[in-house]
């Protein structure tokens, strides 16, 4: 059947009718979208910077401080150590042969001194037993000198009773009392005596018991000096072989080592390692002042990408600005973050970074506002 041309040409001017509106409907909808876009979504506006993390705590170096050889390592980069952990040894070889023969010596002073004590001692002891005896001799010596003074004192007075009576007594009775007051008299000297040379005894002992105290004490004073002298040697010596073995001042982690060997020849004042106390990680980046000044604030939040852990992979981590300073002697304006969040990456000082910080949010309309804003300031 044949089609009439004028229908054919009204279907096609129908056709491109609908294709006219529903261009200009997908046109409208994308002009509203990109308005949309341009007026109401909003863009964060961040500024970068390098940086590096940091403990706050300065880091100790560990120097030697004589010459010698290297005996032990005991250190390595990355290891984490407690305070007076031994981290390289010198060797002590002088020392400790000065040591062993010093101690030696002071064993056996300290032994001659044991043996001078228990002889003067049992010396004391002997002594103190005469005394003792002489000390009981002169009391009974008195107490038969007190006996023989009264015997004599009885004896005499009779005597002279017989003396008197003549008449009553006869002259033989009157001589034998006599005999007998003779020896009770000779009786009461040789007491007398007898007292006398055994309080003379008791004083000499006495006298040579404090000389004896008096040597005793000078000859442990000279022997106690001895052994002090040898002990300030020892001790010297032992301080010399401590110095000689390179502890840790307090707990950190070993940052750097030099290149070092067993049996190496170090000079006193060589830094062997570098020690990095533990402590909170923070994050220290330097800006420059036109993405600084104006637009960081604390209280940001910011994303850090650590070099050594490829952000791809591992992610970033999450920051906060804590502190922004006023402008270094080189120009630039440090910023201190702290990490927020859990730490997943095995970070450590010195490590390098970058730091993006989120300064704001504005459409982009008012980005382009202020684009121009800032070229026309600037011409």
């Amino acid at each position: 059947m044949a089609i009439n041309f004028s229908d054919t040409l009204a279907s096609i001017n129908a056709d491109l009718n609908r294709r006219t509106i529903v261009f200009a409907a997908v046109l409208g909808v994308l002009l509203l979208l990109w308005f949309g876009w341009l007026f109401l979504v909003p863009l964060s506006i961040t500024k970068q910077a390098t940086g590096s993390f940091d403990t706050g705590q300065p880091a100790i170096a560990i120097t030697t401080s004589v010459n010698g050889r290297i005996e032990q390592i005991q250190l390595a980069a990355g290891d984490f150590v407690n305070e007076g952990d031994s981290l390289l040894v010198i060797n002590t070889d002088d020392e400790q042969k000065q040591i062993i023969t010093l101690q030696k010596s002071l064993n056996e002073q300290k032994t001659a001194l044991a043996a001078m004590a228990n002889t003067h001692t049992s010396e004391l002891q002997a002594l103190t037993i005469l005394r003792n005896s002489l000390a009981i001799k002169i009391e009974s010596a008195r107490a038969q000198l007190a006996n023989a003074q009264t015997q004599y004192d009885q004896q005499k007075t009779m005597v002279e009773l017989l003396q008197g009576a003549t008449s009553a007594v006869s002259k033989i009775e009157i001589q034998k009392e006599q005999l007998q007051l003779q020896q009770i008299h000779e009786h009461l000297l040789v007491t007398r005596q007898l007292v006398k040379t055994t309080q003379t005894e008791s004083d000499q002992a006495a006298e040579q018991e404090s000389l004896l105290r008096a040597h005793f004490a000078q000859d442990i004073a000279h022997q106690q000096s001895r052994i002090a002298a040898l002990e300030a040697q020892l001790t010297g010596q032992q301080q010399a072989a401590e110095h000689k073995i390179l502890r840790a001042p307090k707990a950190a982690r070993v940052a750097e080592v030099m290149p070092l060997q067993q049996g190496q020849w170090i000079a006193a004042g060589t830094t062997l390692a570098t020690l990095v106390p533990e402590g909170e990680l923070r994050v220290v980046a330097q800006f420059s002042p036109i993405d600084a000044q104006g637009y960081l604030q604390v209280g940001q939040t910011a994303k850090v990408q650590v070099d050594s852990f490829p952000w791809l992979q591992y992610g970033a981590l999450n920051a906060q600005v804590l502190q922004v300073n006023e402008a270094e002697r080189d120009g630039t304006i440090r910023v201190l973050l702290g990490l927020a969040g859990n730490n997943h990456l095995a970070i450590q000082q010195g490590m390098t970074a970058k730091i993006i910080v989120n300064v704001a949010a504005a459409t982009p309309w008012e980005l382009l506002l202020q684009s121009l804003g800032r070229s026309q300031s600037q011409q």
